[in-house]
């Protein structure tokens, strides 16, 4: 994970409650294999489907993001 993970992930904590923030939030739990902490912040966001896999989920939201 390293650094840009840590760096992601604090950020992320920044912006509490914003939709894009949210979503890397998530991201970043699944990533680092923190499951039930994933599922809390795709709770959050309304409407989201999660992809199967960490790398497709990484493309929507990639392209997904403002």
């Amino acid at each position: 994970m390293g650094g840009a993970w840590q760096m992601a992930h604090t950020l992320c904590q920044q912006d509490e409650g914003d939709r894009d923030h949210d979503l890397v939030h998530a991201l970043c739990h699944w990533i680092e294999g923190d499951i039930s902490n994933r599922d809390y912040w795709y709770r959050r966001i309304k409407g989201w489907v999660r992809a199967e896999t960490i790398e497709k989920e990484w493309a929507v939201v990639k392209d997904s993001v403002a």
